[in-house]
């Protein structure tokens, strides 16, 4: 018998809808290199003289779409509404100065199990060594200050403090992940990676480990010696004491500082503490 090669299409036939109304806005067919590869990361059309972002795509990437000759595509109108530079608020009272770790070139988060952040969450509650309280503090004082005079509203603030201080947050530390893996105990479920919201791809040299109805961990290594660990403060939970008492005792033992930048508040490695602050953190994580 012989082999036949599975047919794929260089014409495609687009329909796009309106991902509010549910209507179909208008069907095309164009050549499948006028199209983006994949809609994995965030995408945004002109069609006229509108701007709508993609919500959805059936199916995700180009081998797929090849192969069945049709794509669906849902839209929302991108509105864009002038304001006044005064009008204009940030949603976090500091940020890391050092950029997140680039994704991986070629890399896919579709159909992994990697856990996904937001850019701006990079390095927002995160493990410092200790011999930097000194910084830490600095950091902190400078954060308490945009409270102080930058709130605008409940939620926003005037100024954002950008974090140059602490470069390497386990600075003189030599942390392996196995060590990490023995801390957190056999019911944790380790990912393939982190990967940002609006972005394609894997984060690179990227781990997280997800400690289940609890909190996220995520973070980078140099082969298996772990250089950035931070929390994935969003969703986090609570924390049953033993875990707490697990991360500190992994704490203590490798002279660390919990520091959540955001609330200017670092945590001793103590189960007592790290219980009182995940039950902080648990409750203002979104329901």
């Amino acid at each position: 018998m012989w082999p036949f090669k599975k047919k794929t299409h260089d014409r495609i036939a687009v329909t796009f809808v309106d991902a509010d109304s549910g209507k179909c806005l208008f069907k095309t067919v164009d050549s499948f290199d006028r199209i983006p590869a994949s809609f994995e990361a965030d995408t945004t059309l002109s069609i006229g003289e509108k701007s709508w972002q993609v919500v959805e795509a059936r199916p995700m990437t180009a081998p797929e779409y090849r192969r069945t000759g049709a794509l669906t595509v849902i839209l929302r109108e991108f509105k864009i509404k002038m304001v006044s530079t005064k009008d204009l608020v940030f949603t976090l009272p500091t940020v890391s100065s050092e950029f997140p770790p680039r994704t991986v070139e070629g890399s896919t988060k579709l159909k992994t199990d990697c856990v996904q952040i937001l850019s701006d969450e990079w390095r927002q509650v995160e493990w410092v060594s200790s011999e930097q309280a000194d910084l830490i503090a600095r950091e902190c004082e400078s954060i308490r200050e945009i409270y102080r005079t930058e709130r605008r509203g409940e939620y926003g603030f005037g100024r954002v403090h950008s974090r140059e201080l602490i470069r390497t947050p386990l600075h003189n530390r030599a942390i392996s992940l196995g060590s990490l893996r023995m801390a957190l105990g056999d019911d944790a479920s380790w990912r393939c990676g982190f990967a940002y919201v609006s972005e394609a791809g894997l984060a690179e040299n990227s781990f997280a480990v997800v400690i289940p109805e609890s909190i996220t961990l995520y973070g980078t290594t140099d082969e298996d010696r772990i250089q950035v660990l931070c929390i994935e403060r969003l969703s986090a939970g609570s924390l049953a004491p033993d875990r707490c008492s697990r991360l500190a005792q992994f704490a203590e033992a490798n002279g660390l500082v919990l520091v959540d930048w955001c609330r200017a508040h670092a945590a001793g490695p103590t189960a007592d503490e790290y219980c009182r602050y995940f039950e902080v953190l648990a409750d203002k994580a979104p329901r």
